[in-house]
């Protein structure tokens, strides 16, 4: 999410939203010519952060101008069905950024409100608040789980606010091998296990675990352990699609169903540290980006592991980005900071476009930003009208040069 670098810097950005209908603009008549145009908005101020529901199609955004922030939610024909407002419904008077997140089925939003502490709130689709937690200050970006029922943020709270501590009710799990914090209480310091547990949802019924090198599948929230695999090379990144579970860790990358059969593996010549996953909305192929020192996208077979695509060092300077894989096109969406020229300061989209045999045809920068999944029905294409200037001439803060007054959010449905 956008939202998860937004939080190491404050930054400045009232955000009303135009019930106004625009025509396609540019970056979305260009990357998608023969989209249907479902429905476009403009807000004011600056956007920090966007979801689709993977499943209904529902919209939420969140915008900030002038330490304001807003959070609104469409239905998948652009109908707004509610806004929130951090000056009236959180007690942060001033907001410096907004992030959010939605289940596959548009029934649960979170928010996560920051300003001089963070909120985080849940809503249901009717704009009524389910709870609210304060937190400190966090890097960590909230996400909810497919059915709506749990959140997951610096801790795991359901929807209701009660918590839930993963590691009493994995049956099967080795806490143990959790690492150790030192706890001053009473006056004497001692151990304690610190349960920062490495999982995601793999359904609303289902997670997965990864600890100590090793997969864990279970039922949720029974805790019931299904199966694990066996000793991989290192801890690393969880992605869930479908009935895929992808495990990409330190140089392997695996590929599991979710009766834990290991599909394949592959060993890569460069270690993956901070990197972007994501499967094509074909079911065809399975993408990589970001390994240090070179930036470069891997395309996978899906089926079989094989490597169809490992480019050359781009000149990407995304940090974090979205990846979406579309048919002989890869699209990299973020924030490129102060590497670039000014033109290019801001939110942009690293665009690949390859022939059928994988050569790529030609590289672009567009500004704006590509939001979509393999599974969401639309895409998002956001443009503004950041210059990417400032007063001093230097960069001021991670989303200092994304200087809009103005945003505006096309809805597409697209043809792969």
């Amino acid at each position: 999410m956008l939202y998860a670098i937004l939080l190491m810097q404050i930054f400045v950005g009232q955000s009303e939203s135009s019930e106004n209908t625009v025509e396609k603009l540019s970056l979305a008549e260009k990357l998608f010519p023969a989209a249907e145009l479902v429905w476009s908005k403009t807000f004011e101020g600056k956007m920090t952060d966007f979801a689709i529901a993977e499943k209904s199609g529902h919209i939420v955004i969140g915008a900030v101008k002038d330490l304001k922030g807003w959070v609104y939610l469409f239905s998948p024909d652009g109908k707004l069905l509610w806004t929130k407002e951090n000056d009236k419904h959180s007690k942060i008077k001033e907001c410096a950024g907004v992030g959010v997140a939605i289940s596959d089925n548009g029934e649960t939003t979170v928010v996560q409100w920051g300003g001089d502490y963070e909120e985080v709130q849940v809503y249901d689709i009717t704009g009524e608040k389910l709870y609210t937690h304060k937190h400190g200050m966090s890097t960590v970006a909230v996400a909810v789980s497919p059915g709506g029922g749990y959140i997951k943020h610096a801790r795991l709270f359901d929807k209701t606010g009660k918590k839930i501590v993963l590691g009493d009710i994995l049956k099967g799990l080795p806490i143990e091998k959790l690492r150790h914090r030192i706890e001053y209480k009473n006056g004497t310091y001692s151990p304690y296990i610190y349960r920062d547990i490495n999982f995601t949802f793999v359904s609303e019924k289902e997670i997965a675990v990864l600890l100590d090198s090793v997969l864990y599948f279970y039922s949720f929230p029974e805790g019931k352990l299904k199966w694990k695999s066996k000793e991989l090379d290192g801890d690393g990144k969880i992605t869930v699609e479908g009935r895929y579970i992808l495990v990409s860790g330190d140089r392997e990358v695996y590929l599991y169903d979710k009766e834990g059969r290991l599909i394949w593996e592959k060993r890569l010549d460069k270690k993956l540290y901070s990197h972007a996953v994501a499967f094509s909305r074909d079911k065809k192929n399975i993408g990589i980006y970001g390994l240090p020192g070179k930036r470069r996208v891997i395309l996978f077979d899906l089926t079989t592991g094989k490597i169809e695509v490992s480019t050359h060092e781009l000149e990407s300077k995304v940090s974090l980005p979205k990846l979406l894989l579309l048919a002989n096109k890869v699209l990299l969406s973020g924030y490129t900071g102060g590497q670039t020229s000014d033109e290019m300061k801001g939110y942009c989209t690293y665009i690949m476009n390859f022939d059928d045999n994988w050569n790529i045809v030609s590289e672009s920068w567009e500004k704006g930003l590509i939001f979509g999944t393999s599974t969401s029905p639309l895409i998002g294409v956001y443009e503004s009208d950041a210059t990417g200037e400032t007063e001093s001439g230097y960069d001021e803060g991670v989303f200092g040069y994304e200087n809009s007054t103005v945003f505006t959010i096309n809805i597409l449905k697209i043809r792969d």
